[in-house]
């Protein structure tokens, strides 16, 4: 398959994805995000501004964090929850909660050059703990289970191993790429 533009200006999220689809290249561009909880119209909505750049094919990510007590809030809205009151106040809100169970969740949206879209998603379970590590968005915060360490405290490299985004290009690449 020819190159595949994965538009996000995210240097991690494009070092994952690369990894798993070597044929990805990096296209550093914002495009106008739908606020929704629902990341499948997320998803179609990044999807249709990608087509207005003619780049098929293009990969769009939604990535969120969903705490099991909050029914799955904040979700696509975790970078808000970060501007309005940080990875502290996420912890701190997650500690007040019954449970501190929380899902990291990529969903992945892939536009081909016929227009048809395939859809993927990877999660990881892990709870939510006070901030270790790296500032990185909510990596601070977040602990898979198996691991006594934060994303914030792992390499690029061991966080890949663990990763959301990387499950969900593996399962993107075994729809586009079955063999």
């Amino acid at each position: 398959m020819r190159s595949i533009a994965f538009i996000t200006g995210n240097a991690l999220k494009f070092y994952e994805g690369s990894r798993v689809m070597p044929e990805l290249v990096q296209v550093d561009s914002d495009l106008p995000e739908l606020q929704e909880v629902d990341s499948m119209k997320i998803l179609k909505h990044k999807l249709e501004q990608g087509k207005l750049l003619k780049l098929a094919p293009l990969v769009v990510d939604d990535t969120g964090l969903y705490f099991e007590a909050m029914n799955g809030l904040p979700g696509p809205f975790v970078k808000w929850f970060l501007k309005c009151i940080g990875s502290n106040g996420l912890h701190e809100l997650a500690s007040r909660l019954s449970s501190t169970r929380a899902v990291a969740r990529t969903y992945l949206g892939l536009l081909l050059e016929d227009s048809s879209e395939v859809f993927a998603e990877g999660e990881v379970s892990g709870k939510i703990v006070a901030p270790r590590g790296k500032e990185r968005g909510w990596n601070s915060i977040f602990q898979p289970d198996g691991s006594e360490k934060t994303y914030g405290e792992m390499s690029d490299d061991e966080r890949f191993q663990v990763s959301m985004r990387r499950r969900a290009f593996e399962n993107l690449r075994a729809k586009i790429d079955p063999s």
